[in-house]
């Protein structure tokens, strides 16, 4: 392997743009690639040009200015269209003159919003040359992210031993990924249709995760960290590890799914992407019927998964319900070792969907149980737990004031009466339990909370020992 002193990879042992997961060159600056396709256009070098194609993964984005590269056929007129800063770009693609078949366009842009874009000859396209994806402006437009920004992409990891053969994968990286020698922790995520802004099969809204992460990150508030975001066709199949509630002659199918995840899914993820190894730089995360799963995941393969958060893991229990799954998932923590090494973050709301405010809203009472268990059995508690009350959710009737049970609300900002934010989250225990006020059981909801549970999982500062 050769370097050509511009920091790229003159190894032509790859493919080019082949479909392997692990093509993108990480390591590869962007500034280094744009100083070296001006060395192509200086030179005349087309043996040069080929090596900076093999390592193109999509538009260069720096400073003011975006190059953008494709291929067409030789002669073939190439017009490159999209959003300019509020106006439409038409612009005529220029051919590179040692090859006619590369053209090329450089756009000078004054902001540092997402810029959509596509190409046109007979018909628009999107284009075939990069992998980083936006749901908000459709299938035949592309995107290049802002500079320091996050980007997503998509794949597809078949698996077939659960009857879904074409399962698509939709990843966040943040732009700390981009820099040489970079590796981040990853959470994997359950319900990965509904994690990014626009995307058409999240028919109860998006968590927006790009954006909250973004932000979250340059705000010095959740370290850098991926998001591999895993859909489903059946999730009370494939989140349950019991038969559903509702007699639907669906058994859960949690151990064949969570299997998936392990073997076939994460190595390919650490093989392909910047990805930090060890259980220690993993977390399993989901909502609902999502979070249950990621609880039980984690439960069950600590070897693999170090955290966990679950947002409103969905059990019925209580007085009001009392469905096979609530009482297996409790049997069975009950009568296994406690893993209190297992840093975990719950939380519910309080509300329904009407607005009522009882203590049965959200699965408030499951996790109120599931952290009291917790404490009993070495999870760290906090005052404002009440952490000594062995009382459980069947001591109090569902229609319990949330106002008279042990609360630590979710708050966005630091709350009075601590130091910051990590003071806040105390950031140095194994457990962290939170409730948001009027908050339902909804994607909003939880994208709202999903910063506070990642910089609790992977604090930017990490202080924990």
């Amino acid at each position: 392997m050769s370097n050509d002193g511009f920091g790229l990879n003159t190894d032509h042992g790859s493919s080019t743009h082949s479909e392997h997961y692990g093509h993108l060159r990480f390591g590869v600056e962007l500034v280094h690639l744009a100083v070296v396709f001006q060395r192509v256009l200086e030179t005349g070098d087309r043996d040069l040009l080929l090596r900076f194609w093999d390592a193109y993964d999509g538009p260069i984005r720096r400073g003011g200015e975006i190059l953008f590269v494709t291929r067409a056929r030789p002669g073939e007129t190439l017009w490159l269209k999209g959003d300019f800063t509020g106006s439409e770009l038409d612009l005529e693609m220029k051919v590179t003159p040692m090859d006619k078949t590369f053209l090329y366009a450089i756009v000078q842009v004054d902001h540092n919003d997402p810029f959509y874009y596509w190409f046109f000859s007979d018909s628009p396209y999107a284009d075939p040359h990069t992998r980083w994806m936006s749901f908000e402006r459709g299938p035949l437009v592309s995107v290049v992210f802002g500079e320091g920004k996050g980007r997503i992409t998509s794949m597809v990891v078949p698996s077939p031993g659960l009857g879904n053969p074409e399962r698509n994968i939709y990843l966040y990286l943040p732009a700390v990924c981009f820099d040489p020698g970079a590796r981040v922790p990853a959470v994997y995520m359950q319900d990965g249709d509904n994690l990014f802004r626009g995307s058409p099969t999240a028919p109860f809204g998006t968590w927006n995760l790009r954006e909250r992460l973004d932000e979250a990150i340059e705000e010095g508030l959740v370290a850098p960290l991926a998001i591999i975001g895993i859909t489903t066709r059946n999730r009370s199949d494939e989140y349950l590890h019991a038969n559903n509630l509702w007699g639907d002659n669906q058994v859960g199918r949690l151990s064949e799914y969570t299997e998936y995840v392990i073997q076939t899914l994460i190595p390919l993820m650490e093989e392909g992407f910047p990805l930090a190894h060890g259980c220690e730089n993993r977390a399993v995360a989901g909502s609902s019927f999502g979070g249950t799963s990621a609880f039980l995941m984690a439960w069950r393969n600590p070897h693999v998964f170090s955290k966990v958060a679950a947002f409103s893991p969905s059990t019925a229990t209580g007085r009001a319900y009392q469905g096979s799954v609530d009482r297996s998932l409790l049997a069975m923590i009950s009568h296994t070792d406690p893993l209190p090494e297992l840093r975990i973050y719950l939380d519910s709301g309080d509300s329904d969907h009407d607005g009522a405010r009882t203590y049965a809203s959200d699965c408030r009472a499951f996790t109120d149980h599931l952290r009291n268990w917790l404490i009993l059995h070495g999870w760290d508690g906090r005052p404002e737990y009440n952490a000594g009350d062995r009382r459980t959710p069947v001591d109090y009737p569902p229609e319990t004031s949330t106002q008279a049970v042990p609360t630590l609300y979710w708050s966005k900002t630091t709350p009075a009466g601590y130091h910051d934010y990590q003071d806040y989250l105390q950031i140095y225990k194994n457990l962290l339990h939170i409730v948001g006020k009027n908050h339902k059981h909804n994607e909003d909801a939880w994208s709202q909370r999903a910063t506070t549970a990642f910089a609790f999982l992977f604090p930017a500062h990490n202080n924990i020992a």
